[in-house]
């Protein structure tokens, strides 16, 4: 399983939330693509949020080349999706949502809906075995 291009999906949303370094705040869920960017300060960032509590700015950048595919045999464990580049606040929430390919052995790849953390494909649709997901949790691992 992967996003729907490819682990570097230009196109891919990520939905999570951001804390604030500072005050510890958080923001609502936030949507940041890796082909949008915004300018700050003269240099290029895929989201900049301001702290509602005490203003400092945040940013957020997403660096390709570290994702990696999900498969059967990474089933219970977390692996690495993309890398964030973070400065003033902390991602926490990852929220899963559409935008997924999901490769099956016996069949061409069909696209997926993660929103509510799991998906089940219909006999009719797919066939059978019917495809599933289900249990599928994120999370941020801080680097250093």
């Amino acid at each position: 399983m992967a996003p729907r291009k490819g682990v570097d999906d230009p196109n891919m949303p990520y939905f999570f939330k951001l804390r604030c370094e500072r005050c510890g705040v958080a923001t609502k869920e936030q949507c940041v693509y890796m082909n949008e960017y915004v300018y700050h300060n003269g240099k290029r960032f895929n989201h900049i949020i301001k702290c509602k509590e005490c203003k400092r700015v945040g940013t957020v950048e997403l660096i390709s080349g570290f994702g990696t595919e999900f498969t059967i045999a990474d089933s219970g464990t977390y692996v690495p999706l993309m890398m964030f580049k973070c400065d003033g606040m902390v991602p926490e929430d990852y929220a899963f949502n559409g935008g997924w390919k999901l490769k099956m052995e016996s069949r061409e790849a069909i696209e997926v809906n993660l929103v509510n953390n799991e998906f089940e494909g219909s006999q009719q649709e797919n066939g059978d075995p019917q495809p599933m997901v289900n249990n599928i949790k994120g999370r941020f691992t801080l680097q250093p």
